[in-house]
């Protein structure tokens, strides 16, 4: 997890630091990209994360409410892809104008 999640953060950082500087009929799509990864990356780390860990830990929470909380991650983990698809989209379309 840590091998993906971090450098997938830094490059995001400096994608969107990257598409601020830059101007350009793209730069508004660019940013839109950026931010979208940005909004994955927030996801990640304080919602997705944390709660997978807590699922993982045996002592954490009743069998019950561990499927609840795991049913849950799961239709949220949709929306995340959903964000994920709409950056690769406004990526696609930043490269297409350049």
């Amino acid at each position: 997890m840590f091998v993906t999640t971090v450098p997938l953060t830094l490059m995001t950082l400096a994608n969107l630091a990257a598409a601020w500087l830059t101007g350009g009929p793209e730069r508004h799509w660019w940013l839109g990209a950026a931010l979208a990864a940005l909004a994955d990356r927030v996801l990640t780390f304080f919602y997705f994360v944390p709660t997978m860990l807590k699922l993982m830990r045996e002592e954490g929470l009743a069998e019950s409410q561990a499927t609840a909380v795991a049913l849950q991650w799961a239709k949220l983990n949709y929306v995340r892809l959903a964000i994920v698809l709409a950056a690769w989209l406004a990526a696609l379309k930043a490269f297409s104008l350049r």
